[in-house]
């Protein structure tokens, strides 16, 4: 790579998000290849602070901050940054299809201006995830990217559906996973942390964990009532532990749901049914506890481009329940890897929501009270154990070839194609 070459980039970073997690580990990877012959520049979005430069030489700026005008994904500010310098030799864009596409001309207009000034060109890298399926013009523009980057092959394959044009030119590199950040820890010692976190009764509960954010296409409510359910049958199949549900986010997110609310229209009780989140942010380290000490792992998400609550419960050998669609049916390998809900349909598109019936409720709690009874009663079928060890031994094996380094190695192959 030729000395210092530069990239703007357009990303959810130093934030506490599931892009924000992946923005890190790639741009740490990244730095640490190229070191000095690449000078990233973030336009940071959910950072609110002020700019600042990382020991490396990163320079941040919040992406709410960079323009006059208001935009929550930093897209006039990073626009600006671009047209008002001729130095950067590229772009890096990590965001949604219909949070970019509509600046797709504008890019274009600033690529055609240098041209015609004669000065440099750069090139572009966009890396999105597709949650479901996708209405056509969400994909238009997309040509104008010299590389695109899909999370998986369901992403890939929605797009190339709409425009086959682009078979060619869209990559897959998927999510990664630090396995200093997310190991197992041993019932003996997670044991001191669950009592701590959940309480004295810790060791007569089953803990089932939804571990996501508050969006609307998250469908916290659905988890809520399937929980309900499971509830009412826990002591008809004999199971002697109390079910409690975990919600590790914030009640109150201005993209989800009023939990709180929703929670008071219902019988259960918080600290005795079920529990939030502390605090607004834990660290990797209290999370991968948080995942040791639950008995299972729960997502019933409308729509998922990768989910990175998947990653996390393999690393940690925990089971997981998520719906048999959308980017979790790719991972869960069939039941290979995880428990698969059938009946919980995806939204067709991002602005659409599902309309639960009390039957998807029953699906999702007759899962939950399965491999509960499964847990709890190992000696009574052990063909149903085997396969329960199978599954988590076989995500287990999935996510460790998706360590950070070895996704990242894709991500340094990509940046000498695109911008060498």
């Amino acid at each position: 790579m030729k000395k210092t070459f530069k990239v703007l980039c357009l990303f959810d970073y130093n934030a506490v998000t599931g892009f924000g997690t992946v923005s890190k580990n790639i741009k740490e990877h990244l730095k640490n290849h190229f070191k000095g012959d690449l000078k990233l520049d973030i336009c940071a979005i959910n950072y609110f602070g002020e700019p600042y430069v990382e020991d490396d030489g990163t320079d941040v700026i919040s992406a709410s901050k960079s323009a006059s005008k208001h935009d929550d994904f930093g897209r006039f500010g990073f626009l600006k940054i671009l047209n008002d310098s001729d130095e950067y030799d590229g772009i890096f864009i990590m965001q949604d299809l219909g949070v970019i596409t509509p600046i797709v001309e504008l890019l274009k207009n600033i690529k055609e201006r240098r041209r015609k000034e004669n000065k440099k060109g750069f090139k572009s890298i966009f890396y999105f995830p597709i949650d479901c399926k996708i209405v056509k013009n969400a994909a238009d523009g997309l040509e104008f990217f010299d590389c695109l980057v899909a999370y998986n092959q369901f992403g890939r394959n929605e797009v190339v559906k709409l425009n086959p044009k682009l078979k060619g030119k869209v990559k897959i590199v998927p999510h990664g996973n630090n396995s200093k950040d997310f190991y197992p820890i041993s019932k003996d010692d997670i044991a001191p942390f669950r009592k701590e976190y959940f309480g004295d009764n810790a060791d007569e509960l089953f803990i089932i964990s939804n571990i996501s954010r508050n969006q609307s296409r998250k469908d916290i409510p659905t988890t809520i009532f399937s929980f309900i359910e499971a509830k009412k049958c826990w002591n008809e199949i004999g199971l002697s532990s109390k079910p409690f549900l975990y919600l590790h986010m914030n009640p109150k997110d201005k993209l989800g749901w009023d939990l709180v609310f929703l929670l008071s229209q219902t019988k259960l009780v918080e600290g005795e049914d079920y529990k939030f989140m502390e605090g607004e942010f834990v660290s990797n380290e209290v999370l991968n506890k948080i995942y040791n000490a639950s008995d299972l792992i729960l997502s019933t998400s409308m729509a998922e481009g990768w989910g990175l609550i998947f990653n996390e419960s393999a690393a940690t050998k925990r089971p997981i329940i998520v719906p048999n669609h959308t980017s979790f049916k790719e991972m869960g390998d069939g039941g290979k890897r995880a428990y698969l809900i059938d009946d919980l349909i995806p939204c067709c598109n991002k602005v659409d929501s599902v309309i639960r019936l009390q039957s998807d409720f029953n699906s999702v709690a007759d899962m939950i009270c399965f491999v509960a009874e499964v847990l709890e009663k190992k000696h009574e079928d052990l063909y149903l154990l085997e396969k329960y060890n199978e599954r988590i031994e076989n995500a287990y094996k999935w996510v460790q070839e998706l360590e950070w380094k070895k996704v990242c190695e894709k991500w340094i192959q990509l940046f000498k194609e695109t911008y060498l």
